[in-house]
């Protein structure tokens, strides 16, 4: 039975002698000169300490916890995590949490589950603290508690008060190509289970340099893999870990039968058997890491998702049980329900503003029902190039960063380039110009990506699939931030020298060869430092090969390439240089409208208004943008004023160190009052009072508009044949007839009335004719 979330969940306080446990084997004290100085992370202890099974008691769990999806609440922190128990045990468990690792001995922050089976995920939180401490507790019916390690997961700190992220990027690590090659009956299921990494990591705890016994040294992936996650253990204390594909195996089905799993007439249920071993092979082979920091993997073009891949059912259903991730509700920046793609953002304020946003793309989910022929073909389906685009354009961050397996394009040729009958994603082609003799680059789906993210600030589009370390300018981009296309290396064994010297390849990666190489190949991964003012692109070599071109004399930890990334300082951008309003006098104030300020550069800027005129009326008068626009309400106050022409002047000033402050003229013009005309103006006769027959008093009445707000009057008026008007008088604002005596009648006449302001200014004239 699988628990989730708080499915039974009891809370309790928990004492040291209630749990049946020591204060030592909560919190360890055993140290190793070997572990590394100046980081908190329980990860390097954990290395070294003989108290605790490492990396986790395989007596009981499947693989180690998994720390995931860790993002901030408005009180603090929440991060999911997941244990995953070996087949056929049922455990009690108890998760303690603390802000410091003593204080999981006291602490009543204590989680319990009984009758556990098969795998439970939950929930820890955290107040607004730097460091999440967390262990697991578990007994077996009834029996005496255990402990793991205490561990220990670093909550994400806000760039804009001098924080600092690290990110670590791990690409191709080819686990599964380790079927290459033969072992022993009694290696072959660890081989396909993941268990050899394990016994590699451990061999390697205390003594990186050693040699390990044959048949496991012949195993050089996971023996790369082995270095690369210990290297990490014990000399980084990354806020994030992002895997760019290749790891599964799912997808690579000409390697199963090395692996030992059949291949031919599969029926559902034995690829369901394959997604299940695979995925949790994976979740096994990092579980040196898994628990103290969130792993998140962006699928590559063999893990098992891939449109044209038969297990991609049974992959996803196997990868959301063993491997959670984020999906379209996790983060406010969306993704899809399945999780396929999703984005983060880390570093932020409380404000969800500022710090790094990662957008994890998925490259072969929607890319057609077979491997793209040409590079035309490749897509991220419409859905998934739409949220693309928003996420994109919801700005509000420091830095913004673009994830996936490899280009959606690339040049015209398959894994080697005398294939040409599909085209494989390879190469650092982003641009409409790279696209030129290899593809009609107008319908390149790469190239609208690279658009998109020059016009939005993206500053980087990291990818793996090349196995190489290899970094190129792509654009500079608005507001003065330049956008990087990175590949970020690979933990493997072997360098694809073969790949090296095709043609494509040396025209857009350049010769291999020292000291002109243009690239590095493996084994290593690439680290990322982001500050508010910087982000550094650092590739360090995690292991030893000699197949590769890297030099020789280098050793694990050894930086081979640097590049640094500059957030540009603020610069203010104001959309209008004038803004014109036009009113009538008496009438009420123009429409408002709307002053747009943004941010072209980097960082936030700051800014606020004034005006120099009382009638300009601004709200919200001070502001900030992230690079988003800001939207100012421009009012124009005319109630006091009469007729004529004004100006004014709204200054905007803001923290842009590049010049004075912004200034935009407004314009407002009056016009004359006027009134409208009276409403059902009519006349009619009636025998004149005391006159001749031949004699006629006209009546005309009329009715007041109700648009009309300042009428002193009316004034009625008498038109000749030729039209010119004599005034025939006055009435005050509550007389609505007047009487002409009089007049002869055979005749017709013609009349007009016009509503009159207190200032004696005449409105517009209605007519009637009285035949």
């Amino acid at each position: 039975m699988a628990l989730r979330r708080r499915e039974f969940l009891k809370w309790s306080g928990a004492s040291l002698a209630g749990i049946g446990l020591s204060p030592r084997l909560l919190t360890p004290s055993s140290q190793s000169s070997g572990i590394l100085s100046g980081s908190p992370s329980l990860s390097r202890e954990q290395l070294f300490d003989p108290d605790f099974p490492f990396p986790f008691d395989d007596q009981y769990f499947a693989c180690a916890e998994r720390v995931f999806n860790v993002r901030a609440t408005e009180t603090g922190w929440r991060a999911g995590l997941s244990l995953i128990l070996k087949p056929g045990k049922t455990l009690d468990l108890k998760i303690l949490a603390a802000e410091s690792k003593n204080g999981l001995a006291t602490t009543k922050d204590v989680m319990t589950f009984y009758g556990v089976s098969e795998r439970l995920e939950t929930d820890l939180f955290a107040p607004d603290i730097p460091r999440l401490y967390y262990q697991v507790l578990y007994r077996e019916g009834g029996g005496a508690w255990k402990a793991l390690a205490p561990k220990s997961v670093k909550l994400p700190a806000a760039l804009d008060k001098g924080g600092e992220i690290k990110v670590i990027l791990i690409s191709d690590d080819h686990t599964f190509d380790d079927a290459d090659y033969p072992v022993a009956s009694e290696h072959k299921a660890a081989k396909l289970n993941g268990d050899y990494v394990n016994v590699l990591l451990r061999e390697l705890r205390t003594n990186p340099f050693l040699k390990p016994q044959t048949p496991l040294e012949s195993l050089r992936n996971g023996l790369c893999l082995a270095h690369a996650l210990r290297y990490i253990m014990a000399n980084e204390d990354p806020d994030l870990i992002i895997n760019l594909g290749d790891s599964t195996g799912i997808g690579a089905n000409y390697k199963w039968a090395g692996l030992g799993l059949p291949t031919a007439g599969l029926t559902d249920k034995e690829y369901d058997e394959i997604a299940r071993v695979l995925w949790l092979r994976m979740r096994k082979i990092y579980s040196g890491l898994t628990p103290y920091v969130p792993l998140l993997i962006a699928q590559g073009n063999h893990d098992g998702e891939e449109n044209w891949t038969s297990a991609r059912f049974r992959a996803a259903e196997w990868r959301k049980t063993l491997f959670p991730q984020p999906d379209n509700l996790t983060y406010p920046e969306g993704g899809h329900p399945d999780s396929l793609y999703f984005g983060l953002s880390l570093g932020s304020n409380r404000s969800y503003r500022g710090g790094a946003r990662f957008i994890i793309l998925h490259t072969t989910a929607f890319a057609g029902s077979h491997y793209p022929k040409t590079p035309e073909d490749w897509t991220l389906g419409e859905a998934q190039f739409r949220w693309f685009e928003r996420v994109l354009k919801m700005g509000e961050r420091d830095w913004v960063f673009a994830c996936f397996h490899h280009v959606l394009g690339g040049w015209p040729a398959g894994s080697n380039e005398f294939e040409k009958s599909y085209s494989y994603g390879r190469g650092p082609l982003f641009t409409f110009e790279d696209y030129l003799g290899c593809a009609n680059p107008a319908l390149v789906e790469q190239v609208r990506l690279t658009d998109l993210g020059r016009e939005n600030g993206l500053r980087a589009f990291f990818y793996g699939h090349d196995h190489i370390f290899h970094s190129k300018l792509i654009a500079g981009g608005a507001g003065g931030k330049d956008m990087l296309g990175v590949c970020c290396g690979a933990t493997k064994y072997m360098g694809e020298a073969g790949w090296w010297k095709g043609e494509y390849w040396r025209r857009y990666y350049g010769p291999a060869e020292p000291p002109a190489s243009r690239f590095w190949g493996p084994p290593g991964l690439t680290r990322l430092t982001i500050r508010k003012s910087e982000t550094l692109i650092e590739y360090i070599l995690s292991g030893y090969s000699p197949y590769t071109n890297v030099p020789q004399t280098s050793g694990a930890g050894t930086t081979l390439s640097t590049r640094r990334l500059v957030n540009p300082p603020p610069r203010l951008v104001i959309e209008q240089k004038e803004l014109a309003f036009r009113a009538t006098e008496g009438r009420g104030g123009p429409p408002p409208q709307t002053l747009r300020i943004k941010n072209d550069g980097g960082g936030a800027l700051h800014f606020s208004l004034k005006s120099d005129a009382a009638w300009i009326n601004l709200w919200p008068k001070r502001g900030e943008s992230w690079g988003e626009w800001e939207e100012i309400t421009v009012k124009a106050l005319t109630r006091r004023l009469v007729e004529g022409s004004y100006r004014g002047k709204i200054t905007v000033e803001s923290d842009d160190p590049s010049g004075p402050a912004g200034e935009v003229s407004v314009r407002l013009t009056i016009d004359p009052f006027f009134n409208f005309p009276p409403r059902n103006f009519r006349g009619w006769k009636t025998d004149a009072a005391g006159g001749m027959s031949s004699e006629v008093d006209i009546h005309l009445a009329w009715s007041p508009n109700p648009l009309n707000k300042l009428v002193g009057g009316y004034r009625v008026w008498q038109l000749d044949a030729a039209g010119n008007l004599t005034k025939l008088g006055d009435v005050d604002e509550k007389t609505f007839v007047y009487t002409v005596k009089k007049l002869i009648r055979a005749t017709s006449y013609r009349f007009a009335v016009a509503a009159v302001d207190r200032k004696g200014r005449e409105g517009e004239l209605a007519y009637t004719t009285v035949a």
